[in-house]
């Protein structure tokens, strides 16, 4: 019998994100609009929300743009997303603003699942993104060991 990948449902994202908040793994699901219409969040934790200064309930239905600035890396997000298309995982380490202007550095680890079916390749994958500090994890290592931030 042949393995077949079984559509992830709404309600099975609703669980996973629920289960990852219990963890407070930063977490956050796309859908797969493209051009002028970009991606839009459709679910986010707290521990996600908490990061990046905002509450859950203003992030659903947005862009995940909003987090892009000045120092952004615009060619990495787009290598990231095509590596999302091409191979269906990708991560970068890249600067992203909190609600209030303030930049960090974060860890966007990313994987695309199956949402829906359909024939139309870019209607049936959405997109989960996992977010990590890095400036706290430099600025803690190079307290402890300078010389690995070289």
């Amino acid at each position: 019998m042949k393995n077949e990948i079984k559509p992830i449902t709404p309600a099975d994202i609703d669980m996973a994100v629920n289960a990852f908040s219990k963890l407070s793994l930063a977490c956050l699901v796309t859908d797969d609009s493209r051009g002028p219409q970009a991606s839009k969040i459709l679910r986010v934790n707290k521990a996600f929300a908490d990061m990046f200064g905002y509450v859950c309930e203003d992030l659903v239905g947005k862009s995940p743009k909003i987090f892009q600035g000045i120092d952004t890396d615009i060619d990495g997000l787009k290598q990231f997303r095509d590596e999302l298309d091409s191979i269906g995982y990708s991560l970068i380490n890249v600067i992203n603003y909190r609600q209030d202007g303030t930049p960090f550095e974060v860890m966007l680890v990313g994987s695309r699942i199956i949402s829906k079916p359909s024939q139309d390749y870019h209607q049936n994958f959405s997109f989960v993104c996992f977010a990590y500090y890095i400036s706290d994890a430099k600025f803690s290592l190079g307290q402890a060991k300078p010389e690995l931030l070289h």
